[in-house]
């Protein structure tokens, strides 16, 4: 497992229902979302229900789209995706990405299902947005592959958890983080 400084774009609580997401040839899901802030991206990533288990066979190709349905990366997670769990203790699955900035705006993020009941997604859940994250409307799609789920699912309000990213940290956090290290560093050679 990676030590990561990266935020969650997204999390949730324990409290959830699993569900799939449609029957094959399968469809995306995910959810609407803006930044209020410039945000750096390094990773695209599932979640995996522990119970479950994110299946070897099944390839999620996930994307991120900008208000003009432009896609402005994508990466594919398997379960030899970097594992991480999150402060929420749900475990996501993660495959890194050049960096990408994320610029003040709107954004989908979706991730392909290759069929109903081998990889859930969980819903009916509170979620947990990262600093600079408005979480908007749960999207759908029916396809037999990736493509932007444009389908806004107002009814699930609680949104569908599957697809994710990780935030990097602003430059000034991760000094200020290198300088409260340094200081705690010292105060102990000091100590001794």
């Amino acid at each position: 497992m990676r030590a990561t400084a990266e935020s969650f774009g997204v999390d949730f609580s324990y409290t959830y229902q699993g569900f799939g997401c449609g029957t094959p040839p399968g469809c995306d899901a995910g959810y609407g979302f803006t930044a209020t802030q410039a945000l750096t991206i390094d990773a695209l990533g599932v979640w995996n229900d522990v119970a479950q288990q994110l299946q070897p066979a099944d390839n999620h190709p996930v994307g991120l789209w900008n208000s003009e349905g432009t896609l402005l990366a994508s990466a594919t997670v398997t379960s030899a995706s970097t594992p991480i769990f999150s402060p929420g203790e749900e475990e996501w699955f993660f495959t890194f990405i050049p960096p990408l900035l994320l610029t003040p705006g709107q954004y989908v993020i979706g991730a392909f299902y290759p069929d109903d009941l081998a990889d859930l997604l969980a819903g009916e859940a509170t979620a947990v947005t990262a600093p600079g994250i408005i979480l908007g409307d749960p999207m759908t799609a029916g396809s037999a592959s990736l493509s932007e789920p444009n389908d806004s699912q107002p009814g699930f309000a609680s949104g569908f958890f599957g697809p994710n990213f990780l935030i990097i940290p602003e430059p000034a956090s991760v000094l200020l983080l290198a300088l409260g290290l340094g200081g705690v560093a010292l105060a102990r050679m000091r100590q001794r």
